[in-house]
């Protein structure tokens, strides 16, 4: 054997060493958490409990919450919209919704379109069960069932 070969002979074995460790590695590494978007879907605001107050006002206008991609939002009100950005975290079952702003004058909506606004600020948290997305807050609750996903 000459020189040549005898050096490269250790390092193509350190070579081959490394590429098997780094597949072990690979293997055993958990796997990803699948990804859940609400992007490009539509949720309809549905009564959380038919007595409530808001069951007789969903019997006219509709309310649609629609997730344009994963961070901005419209919140279709009776006579008005309102849009913003979201963040949510599926692992921890945490959303949030900041900087909305009225693009229709928010003059013209009712009292409730209104309270739902402040209402969507407060939510704290937001849960995908069967088909309906719920978001809660300190001392709201808000359940949409889909309209398009």
């Amino acid at each position: 054997m000459t020189a040549a070969k005898k050096t490269y002979i250790p390092f193509l074995w350190i070579l081959l060493a490394g590429a098997g460790t780094l597949a072990c590695v690979e293997s055993h590494q958990a796997a990803p958490v699948p990804r859940v978007s609400l992007a490009a879907s539509t949720w309809r605001l549905q009564p959380y409990q038919p007595e409530s107050p808001a069951g007789e006002l969903l019997k006219r206008p509709s309310y649609a919450l629609e997730f344009l991609n994963d961070s901005t939002f419209l919140f279709r009100l009776d006579g008005a919209l309102v849009h913003g950005r979201y963040a949510y975290d599926l692992e921890r079952n945490s959303m949030q919704f900041r900087e909305l702003a009225w693009v229709k004058n928010g003059c013209c909506a009712s009292d409730y379109s209104h309270a739902l606004v402040e209402a969507l600020q407060a939510v704290s948290k937001g849960f995908l069960e069967k088909s309906h997305l719920r978001l809660r807050g300190e001392k709201i609750e808000m359940r949409f069932k889909p309209m398009y996903l």
